[in-house]
Order: structure tokens, then sequence, then C-alpha cells
């Protein structure tokens, strides 16, 4: 009998669901054995090139981390969480206060520009959107409202309720006290929102497409793309496929405005046709968006 090669096998796993003890059972009844150990090897290619894309997600992000005893030590130092109600209105007051300023080395009072350090800036109030559910962080600057220093925010992370904005001092001095002005890429962040109203553009068409089974499982939202995970119960066809596709376009095409609005959670979770991710907690109020017609 001949072999099976592991690349095909894991292939069949990680992009079909098809489970390796299946393949091999299928193998060995058309006299053929599956190469376990060349399996195992690309499930730990596409792991590390999992870890890999998760942390080039986070940018300079990925650098620093607020942990339970560095989050502790704030909340015992005063620290209040960060206000990012700002971040959904871009034409928002964006003046802020710097309640501390860490390293890689842990918390200092003040930085200077020259260094090339990552740091990280936590601020009283932000208007910048933090990394979550699969959508890309703000970029831009934190500008001393005095002229004396500029940020260079590449990433931005929540760590317990304290958003940790990153990158690198590019002029002058920062310390802990200063009032900055928080200047997010207003067009990358116009950009972004597009690709994440996409996401919910193709789970309707999906559900519409595929019915009731469609389950979403992920999503990645930057200022170039929108890609939607979900779990179905058999592969898609390439008429359906084409369907989704079609749907979607039809929607882009309409230009349908987009509703926000906050209200009780028990009034929002009411609302027909709303979908809420199965596990997912939501703040009461939350905010609801609605494409098309208007939150009732």
């Amino acid at each position: 009998g001949g072999g099976f090669d592991g690349a095909s096998a894991f292939f069949l796993y990680d992009s079909m669901g098809f489970p390796l003890d299946l393949t091999e059972l299928m193998a060995r009844e058309a006299g053929l054995a599956v190469d376990v150990s060349g399996f195992q090897a690309a499930m730990e290619e596409q792991k590390a090139r999992s870890a890999a894309a998760a942390a080039a997600s986070k940018g300079d992000g990925a650098l620093l981390t607020l942990g339970p005893e560095q989050t502790a030590r704030l909340a015992d130092e005063g620290v209040a969480f960060t206000d990012d109600s700002f971040k959904f209105d871009l034409g928002a007051d964006a003046r802020a206060t710097v309640r501390a300023i860490y390293g890689a080395g842990g918390f200092v009072d003040a930085a200077e520009a020259g260094g090339g350090e990552t740091l990280g800036v936590v601020l009283d109030r932000s208007s910048f959107f933090s990394q979550a559910g699969g959508q890309v962080p703000d970029v831009g600057s934190l500008v001393e409202t005095g002229g004396g220093a500029t940020f260079r925010v590449s990433s931005v992370q929540s760590f317990g309720g304290y958003v940790l904005h990153v990158g690198s001092l590019e002029s002058g001095s920062l310390s802990a006290g200063d009032s900055v002005a928080c200047n997010v890429d207003g067009e990358r962040r116009r950009r972004i929102s597009k690709s994440h109203t996409l996401t919910h553009a193709i789970n309707l068409a999906l559900h519409q497409v595929l019915g009731e089974g469609v389950s979403q499982k992920g999503s990645l939202v930057d200022d170039s793309k929108a890609r939607f995970d979900f779990s179905h119960g058999k592969a898609m066809s390439a008429a359906e496929c084409e369907r989704v596709e079609a749907l979607v376009r039809t929607m882009v095409a309409e230009a349908l405005p987009v509703h926000i609005q906050t209200v009780p959670l028990d009034k929002a979770l009411a609302i027909n046709n709303l979908r809420a991710v199965f596990g997912e907690r939501y703040p009461d109020p939350v905010r609801v968006v609605s494409i098309g017609p208007e939150v009732p």
C-alpha cells in the first residue's frame, strides 16, 4: 500500500472539518497509510502562523501588557478606569490627562523622546477604539496641549478597564498629569467602520441563504478587508457562495443608512431581527446598530 501525505490530511481537517481518525479509516480502506507525523507538523505550522497573525494584528500592542499586578497598582494609586465613551464621536472634544506611563521596565513618571522605547500611556479618557472582537485598534497621536510632546499611537489595548495607548514618543517629554489631545486617524477609522458594517451584511446574507444553522465564530475587521468566520453543518456549494455574494453586493449598492441608538438591554433583546452573538456579554444599556430601518 501507498501513503496519504500529512499536509493533505491537515487540509481536510483545517479547511473542511474532516477529523484525522476518519481520514485514517478511509485511507486504510483504500490500502493507504496516513502520514500522521506530517499532519502534526502541519498543525504546529498553522498554530505558529495563527500566533504570529494575532501578534501582528496587535502591532506594538503585543509588546506591552498590563497584567493583574499592574492594573492592581493603578487601582491602588487611585487611577480610575479609562472613560472611552468618546470613541463613538470623532468630532468630540478629545482632550485628556495622562494618568500613567508604562514601559518594558514598569511604570515611569516621565519619558523623553529619542530612546526609541515602546511605551504605553494610560489616560483618564480616550477617543481611541481598543482592539476588540476581531476589529483592529485605532492609530493616531497624543499631542501635549502645550505643543511640547508628540506621542505616536500605533496600537490600543484594553486591560481590565484601563486603555493602554501603545507607541513611541516622537518629540519632547511626557509626564503623568500632562494634558494631551487625542488625534485619531479618522480616515482609517472610517474605512474600518465600513469593513465592520460589511461583516453584518455577510452575516445576514449567510442566514438568508443557509438558514438558522449559521453560527458566527469570529471575524477580522481592518481598514482594507473584512473576514467573517462561521460554522455550518456542511460545506457551501458554489451556487450558495454566489447567492451570498450577490446579496451582499446588493446591500452595498443600496447604500442603506446606518442608525445607532443606545437602549436598555431588555429592550434591545426584544427587537425583531436583532442578532446577538451567543455567549457574548453585553452592557446595559447597550449600543444597537441597525442597517436600513431605524432602531425602534
